[in-house]
Order: structure tokens, then sequence, then C-alpha cells
């Protein structure tokens, strides 16, 4: 009979209930934060499915960030083939970091796809000047120069 009367309660004892998880106030902010995070997740997850999504969503959320704007101008020039809107991001990247060289050598790079030299030249001065030692920008300049038949200075 003791052997019996001693499983019996600690059968009893040993029922777990969910609920008993979040009996204390610090358990139940800690599930209100974690499905609060959750949720966030859920929706940033849908920003990362599109390179313009996310780059979008960072300038939403942070809209002096000049690497969001750079990395939308860049995705919305590219993908999109949205020149305009591509370029004024990218002029917005240069506007808030004003010697961001990325920035300027796509700028300049865009504008010498589009045949539009001198606005190019102007872009790459500016990429040169933020970073001469980076070959990317003398590159750049050299073909905008060749383009122009500015053999000199290619």
């Amino acid at each position: 009979g003791a052997g019996a009367g001693a499983g019996a309660g600690a059968g009893a004892e040993s029922q777990f209930k969910f609920t008993d998880l979040f009996r204390t106030r610090a358990q139940r902010i800690c599930l209100v934060i974690t499905i609060a995070y959750a949720v966030r997740t859920v929706i940033r997850n849908k920003d990362w499915r599109h390179r313009e999504a996310f780059y979008g969503a960072m300038i939403r959320d942070n809209p002096t960030n000049p690497k969001a704007h750079y990395g939308y101008g860049n995705v919305v020039v590219n993908d999109v083939k949205r020149v305009d809107i591509g370029i004024s991001h990218l002029m917005e990247a240069a506007r808030l970091q004003p010697n961001y060289f990325d920035a300027y050598n796509d700028l300049g790079a865009f504008y010498n796809r589009a045949h539009q030299y001198d606005k190019a030249e102007e872009q790459l001065d500016f990429a040169v000047k933020a970073k001469p030692e980076h070959i990317s920008g003398l590159h750049n300049l050299g073909l905008n120069s060749l383009a122009k038949q500015d053999y000199e200075k290619a």
C-alpha cells in the first residue's frame, strides 16, 4: 500500500502545465518581449526578400543613413532601371557623407553610361579626391576621358 500511495502523490505533483512557466511577472514580461520580437522578425523578413524592399526599409527606418541611400540607388539603377530615382538616392548618399567614394564613383559610372560625360567627370573627380589611392575611381575617370576623346587626360 505505501508504494502505491507514494506513486500517486508523485504523479499528481509532476503534472506540468504550460501556464506554470509564466507565473511570475518577469516571466510574463519575457513572453511579451519574445512575441514582440517574433512579430518584428516576420515583418522584417518581408523586407529582406528583395534588395529594393530591404534598402527601402532601411531608408524608412533611418532616412539619414548614407549606405541605405547608396544601396537603394544602385538597386534601382541596376535592377529596376529607374536611373532618375537611383541617381537621386546616390546624390543623397553623397550629401549625407561628403567623402563617400562609392557614391561618387558609381554616380560617375552611371553618368558615363548615359553619355553625360561632364556630369560623370564632376562626380569622378569627387571620387578621386575622396580616395586618391583607389584604382577604380582613376580607372572610371580614364574611361570617361576616353569617351570624351580627351586623350591627354585619359
